[in-house]
């Protein structure tokens, strides 16, 4: 690592954040306001009492101007009574406070000669000073909504939000979702729990972990607009657990579905090819409980929780004799403990820890083409400390000055070992990988990683700063983060050689003829360091609010040395590594302004015009430095064969042909330099997004609210590689692929080729001419709990296109889905990219090939209480099908990649795409789920809650994905539908 540079870019943002340090917040709240006397006079020196179950008892006085504040408020209700001699009491009630949401409270004390006490419960709805896009969901919601009972269907609750899987009573938990929000991927995700950025350093945009559904009091889902202190541009999801209180409180739960409370939606077209049933859940029970109280009064608090939720799917049914085909096993176990103690009113510290264990069994990237034994086992390698390890300290020096520091220690890691051969980086396979590609099938073991370690430390800290009567009143805040990581991870396909047979059509037969993918191992290790600095200035002058900050963002990366094996029986054709180390990117530092706006148009805080301006850089990507280490990327020789002697073995003697070698492997000895010619790096600039929003609300009567936004973001400056030297004036016209089907129609696609043999070498660039663009509006209704029902409603309509101007513009492509393969580029069918919609593709956690981008979608959610302890809550989305792309696989005579192409994996040529995407996309998507929930009290001895969710009350079967290559003998073949009805159980007790 470049370590001076990075130690003076350190310093340098200390002296930014000056007083104290913070990147990530915990989100927390705060209640703040004015008060005048019966004239429209400030009033000074009242005495405001804030009380609630969550915390102990505060106490503070209007400051000149009337001024107040209580910040850094855990979410939950609270009270506020206001006092002063000579003037009437006033008690506001039911003030609720939402992770990282702004109360204001305008109150007005009237002069009397007698104490009088009045209570007043009429707290606006709309947050004043929020400029961007952003909900939050308390545990009432998360409660009486149904729901799978994961964070990921709640982030799907958001507007501008799209997701690639739909959640039927949770048959989709046991995977994370891929989600994305306003034309950004989901490697711009960001999680942070409990005040700690938790977000996968390696796998970026990715949870470490999996979670326990009961723990969180509340979750806060951002997807735009963001100030400051937020470095992400894509969803940001801040994950707040309960903590303990002076009441000893405890629930305990259990939730239960299977195959008996299901109904069956199977196709009419799986049916006639003798399919009795597709996808649907075996069972799925959720079990655990959370308890929490005063250890000391006041002072000391404790809460701890522990859930087991168990996932068991079937795939389809096609024997009658032997049943369902179970597909996966997923078991996730959670334990939580958090301790909070209170020094003094001014000083508070809190200590957690989280573990989310996962053991998976029959795991795979595409189950319906996979042998059982190539299916994966997942669990923990136990290599490092797991569990997430969180410590902060609140210091409160006066009535103007809140501090903050945090620490966090993210321990992630996780293995998948195949059935057919536990491979580790400390017990290789012996076992070659084969793939069949006509059927297409897998045999034999299969992709292996063990283990997979990513520990992290981050460490946050801000200071809050109030200030009145300074040209308006100020909030200043000041904030520092820096977050060290290290990603150590094996892989290997098989022992190294990937067989493709592309010839045997009977799996288990000898092999006949095809490729081997001599691979080695990957076995690298890298570090990667953060470090952020942000300043930020809410600045209120009577209607107008202005958020005025910027941020700073550095960061680097360097690779650790490793050695890896030359691939078992191969040696003679590629040669193992000694790497020694190295650190070929350089730091990435960017300063990014955040302006935003309010103005309370009609002066009661109910009516409000937003704006807000805002830069997202991307700064420093690990891949940048894995890049170009030789033990962190696949790399090696592709080989024809002929088998002579009708075995499953391919020996050396069999090899009939070198095509190439790929990602930086060269002939002979391995050599750090000819890596590094084959793996250039050129200039790489940070990628940025310029986002501009804009938006209305108005409470149009008391507690609910409506409102509209709109959205627009460019992004530019895009890195990828791309084959080095290689230009569009490089591309001949090859031929015209012609397709030709009774339900699609007529394809003539012209594409071509380059016009030499490219010898594979790479360049790391930032791509000229290519940006991308996304338009968004949403129309809501929000209401919250009162007079017996509570609304969350959206509609969301948008659009985002990419843009191809020339350069190497080109090379920017899009993925299938299949075997993290890209659409091969070529100038010939930029026409099919430029200035057209784009989506995202997904590629791991249990689902490949989904495109999730809606242009328009409709999603409410509501609960509403009635009589006898009874409750109702429901769920309805309605939006447009997922984007169905088609695409051609391009083959030579002999099956195999085309002469000058770059090389592709598992024998399989080119892929061209036949048409813009989103020309044609699947059905609409329409679900229901219903929740009912009866409360028997027990008078001392707690109560018990009985819930029955109905999830797709219609029993759709929208169909989410077809098999798209048209090339293929199973094009749009069904490979998967919506899960069918299903009833879920659910029983509860709490005291």
């Amino acid at each position: 690592m470049k370590l001076k540079t990075f130690l003076v870019t350190i310093a340098l943002l200390a002296v930014a954040a000056a007083p104290v340090l913070a990147q990530v917040s915990t989100r927390a709240g705060s209640i703040y306001g004015k008060v005048n006397d019966d004239k429209g006079q400030p009033l000074p020196g009242v005495t405001i009492t804030l009380e609630s179950t969550e915390i102990q008892p505060q106490t503070s006085t209007t400051g000149p101007a009337g001024g107040f504040r209580f910040a850094n408020l855990p979410p939950g209700m609270y009270s506020a009574t206001f006092s002063i001699e000579g003037f009437t009491e006033v008690r506001q009630e039911e003030v609720r406070v939402s992770v990282g949401g702004e109360v204001q409270l305008q109150i007005t004390l009237n002069p009397t000669l007698t104490e009088e006490f009045v209570v007043v419960a009429d707290t606006p709805v709309v947050d004043t000073k929020k400029t961007g896009n952003e909900s939050s969901f308390n545990r009432e919601y998360l409660d009486k909504v149904p729901s799978g009972r994961d964070p990921w269907v709640i982030i799907e609750q958001t507007p501008g939000v799209d997701n690639d899987r739909i959640n039927i009573a949770g048959s989709e938990s046991g995977q994370q979702t891929g989600f994305f929000a306003r034309g950004a991927s989901f490697t711009d995700n960001a999680w942070n729990y409990d005040g700690v950025n938790a977000t996968d350093p390696l796998s970026l945009g990715a949870s470490p972990t999996y979670y326990d559904f009961d723990a969180f009091e509340e979750i806060q889902i951002m997807s735009g607009g963001s100030d400051a202190s937020v470095q992400a541009k894509g969803v940001v999801v801040n994950l707040v657990t309960k903590r303990a209180g002076n009441k000893l409180e405890a629930n305990a739960s259990y939730y239960f579905t299977n195959e008996s409370l299901q109904s069956d939606n199977t196709p009419e077209e799986l049916i006639e090819l003798g399919v009795l049933r597709s996808n649907r859940i075996d069972q799925v029970y959720d079990v655990g409980f959370d308890i929490g109280g005063p250890i000391v009064k006041d002072r000391l608090f404790a809460w701890g929780a522990w859930r087991r939720n168990q996932i068991d799917l079937f795939t389809r049914v096609t024997d009658p004799n032997t049943g369902l085909s179970l597909s996966d096993k997923t078991k996730l176990t959670d334990l939580n403990f958090k301790a909070n103690f209170n020094a003094n009113a001014a000083n508070e510290s809190q200590f957690g820890y989280f573990d989310g264990a996962k053991e998976k069994d029959g795991r795979g990237f595409d189950p319906p083409t996979q042998a059982e034994e190539t299916l994966w086992q997942q669990g923990s390698p136990g290599t490092i400390l797991e569990g997430i390890w969180t410590g902060q300290h609140t210091l409160i020096p006066n009535d103007h000055t809140i501090l903050n520091a945090r620490y966090g220690y993210i321990g992630l890691s996780f293995e998948l070992s195949p059935n057919g051969g536990n491979c580790a980086a400390s017990t290789p396979c012996d076992i070659p990988m084969i793939f069949l590609a006509v059927i297409p099938h897998w045999e034999d073991t299969s992709f292996n990683v063990s283990p997979i370690d990513r520990p992290s430390h981050d460490f946050n800290a801000d200071m809050n700063w109030f200030k009145e009567n300074w040209g308006g009143d100020h909030e200043f805040k000041f904030g520092f983060e820096y977050k060290a990581s290290e990603g150590h991870t094996f892989s290997s396909y098989g022992n190294g050689a990937l067989i493709a047979d592309v010839v045997q059509t009977t799996p288990g037969g000898p092999l006949i003829a095809g490729a081997i993918y001599a691979q080695r191992f990957i076995n690298g290790t890298m570090n990667y360091y953060r470090a952020s600095g942000y300043v930020t200035d809410t600045w209120r002058m009577d209607r107008l609010t202005l958020n005025l900050g910027f941020r700073v963002d550095s960061g680097s990366g360097e690779n650790q040395a490793s050695s890896v094996p030359a691939p078992a029986g191969f040696d003679a054709f590629i040669s193992g590594v000694d790497f020694a180390g190295n650190d070929r990117s350089k730091v990435y530092t960017d300063i990014s302004p955040r302006l935003g706006a309010t103005y309370d148009i009609t002066g009661d805080g109910r009516t409000i015009l937003r704006g807000n301006y805002a830069r997202y850089y991307d700064g420093y990507v690990p891949f940048y430095d894995t890049y170009a280490n030789p033990t962190y990327v696949y790399n090696g020789v592709i080989l024809g064969f002929t088998n002579s002697n009708g075995d499953r073995v391919i020996t050396p003697d069999e090899v009939t042909r070198v095509f190439g070698y790929y990602g930086g492997a060269a002939p002979g000895p391995f050599d750090q330099a000819q890596f590094d010619a084959l793996k250039r790096i050129g200039d790489i600039e940070s990628a940025v997004t310029d986002e501009f929003v804009v938006g209305f609300e108005r409470e149009v009567v008391r507690d609910l609210a409506l409102y509209v936004s709109f959205t627009h973001r460019t992004y530019d400056n895009f890195t990828q590689t791309v084959p080095f030297g290689v230009t569009p004036e490089d591309y001949a016209p090859a031929g015209v692929f012609t397709f030709s089907h009774p339900e699609f129609g007529d394809f003539s696609v012209p594409f071509s080729d380059l016009t030499f043999a490219h010898d594979g070498t790479q360049l790391l660039k930032t791509i000229d001419g290519y940006t991308q663009t996304y338009n968004g509006v949403d129309f809501g209704a929000r209401k919250r709990m009162s007079n017996n029902f509570m609304l969350n409603a959206f509609v969301t309509l948008q659009r985002q296109k990419a843009h191809y101007d020339g350069g190497d513009s080109f090379f920017v492509v899009s993925g299938d889905g299949i075997n993290l393969r890209t659409v091969y580029a070529d100038p010939a069918l930029v026409s099919f990219y430029d200035d057209q919609p784009y989506a995202f593709v997904s590629g791991g956690s249990g689902k490949t090939g989904v495109f999730p981008f809606a242009e328009w979608t409709f999603r409410a959610s509501g609960i509403y209480q009635l009589p006898w302890d009874l409750s109702l809550g429901g769920f309805v989305r309605y939006q447009q099908g997922f984007p169905q792309p088609l695409f051609a696989e391009l083959l030579d005579d002999e099956g195999n990649p085309a002469p000058g192409n770059l090389f592709n994996f598992y024998a399989q040529g080119r892929l061209i795409l036949l048409e813009p995407i989103g020309t044609r996309r699947y059905d609409n998507i329409f679900t229901l789920d219903l929740n009912v929930q009866k409360v028997f009290e027990l008078s001392n001895y707690g109560r018990i809650t009985v819930a029955v969710d109905v999830f797709n009350i219609t029993n759709e079967n929208t169909v989410v994905q077809r098999q798209r290559r048209v090339t293929t003998a199973s094009f749009n073949e069904l490979q998967e539908n919506l899960s069918p009805r299903a009833v879920r159980l659910g029983f509860k007790y709490s005291f």
